[in-house]
């Protein structure tokens, strides 16, 4: 087999070798026997396992399997639907005038529950509305500078 098989459409899970399928499926298969074993001595009460200690070794054995899945398909970390948001990939960032901080402080209307000023604008931004940042400027009650913004 060779080229990548796509796979379930699973968030961070990539496309996948034949041979790394290969092996997962023998990490599975292989845990299959485990686990059906495991149930037939859970259920033998001649051996009258500790169910305790029975399961967890269960436990870490789907654990550990599990990890050397992960560790053969390597799937990534997922973006987070308020990172998507393309308010946060640019926008505007209004400075307090009458701040001397050196850092700006981000205005965010809250939509109807008021407003919120904060150092994080990851945190603003996730709450700002497409708004013209001159005009919010200029009905904010306090003196204000809009400074536009790339958000990387």
């Amino acid at each position: 087999m060779s080229g990548k098989v796509e796979g379930l459409p699973v968030s961070g899970y990539r496309p996948q070798t034949p041979e790394a399928i290969e092996t997962v499926n023998a990490l599975k298969d292989m845990e299959e026997h485990v686990l059906r074993l495991l149930d037939e001595v859970a259920e033998d009460r001649t051996i009258a396992a500790d169910g305790r200690w029975l399961a967890i070794g269960r436990t870490m054995i789907e654990q550990g399997l599990m990890a050397a899945n992960r560790a053969i398909f390597k799937p990534e970390r997922i973006a987070l639907p308020e990172e998507d948001d393309p308010v946060i990939e640019a926008g505007w960032v209004l400075e307090r005038a009458d701040s001397d901080t050196a850092a700006p402080l981000y205005y965010a209307p809250c939509g109807g529950h008021g407003e919120q000023w904060s150092h994080n604008h990851l945190k603003a931004l996730r709450l700002a509305r497409r708004e013209d940042g001159e005009a919010l400027a200029e009905a904010l009650a306090i003196e204000v500078r809009v400074a536009e913004h790339e958000w990387s």
